[in-house]
């Protein structure tokens, strides 16, 4: 039986509120130190490292889209031509130059694609350095602050502010993760 992403997000919701709230009915007193509220959304807005993903990216796929538009323009001065000589050529001759260059057209299209697949992989890997360092992160704080769970705050309705922790996680990972270098392959 296959469990869709909904649910098994909505269990897993569920399952960490569960034990948040049997921890704050049991003992209030302890409950205040168990738990702690990480914003990660403004996490990957505000860190250096996110910043410096999100500019690689973002002149990666300009240059992408200078190069994409340039070949574009080309082949559609090709097709042009090839319209053009539609009525000089033979038959015969116009079909082969006619499949010569949806060859190159496919070709464009292939790279493209490939293009495309090196952004999102590089985008990803480099993503997950930050979720990585983000958790180790995070650890070190539970030992710290003697808290057991820590919780996205877009999955909290409320909490009381002294249980965010985001600002510092923000600080740590700009101190020990302040750059990551995106690879495109």
């Amino acid at each position: 039986m296959r469990i869709s992403a909904y649910t098994f997000f909505f269990t897993l919701l569920l399952s960490a509120l569960t034990v948040t709230f049997s921890s704050v009915w049991s003992t209030p007193a302890q409950a205040a130190s168990t738990v702690a509220v990480v914003n990660v959304q403004k996490v990957m807005r505000e860190a250096k490292a996110a910043q410096a993903i999100r500019d690689q990216v973002q002149s990666k796929q300009k240059a992408f889209q200078t190069e994409l538009d340039q070949r574009e323009s080309a082949l559609q001065k090709e097709d042009q031509e090839l319209a053009k000589q539609r009525s000089v050529l033979s038959q015969e001759a116009f079909e082969k130059k006619y499949r010569e260059f949806r060859e190159k057209a496919a070709n464009v299209q292939k790279e493209v694609r490939a293009k495309r697949s090196s952004l999102n992989d590089g985008l990803t890997t480099a993503l997950a350095q930050i979720q990585q360092k983000v958790g180790e992160i995070v650890a070190v704080l539970s030992k710290e602050k003697q808290f057991q769970v820590a919780i996205s705050s877009q999955q909290v309705l409320y909490t009381d502010p002294a249980l965010d922790i985001t600002e510092e996680v923000i600080s740590r990972l700009n101190a020990q993760l302040p750059s990551v270098t995106v690879t495109f392959k």
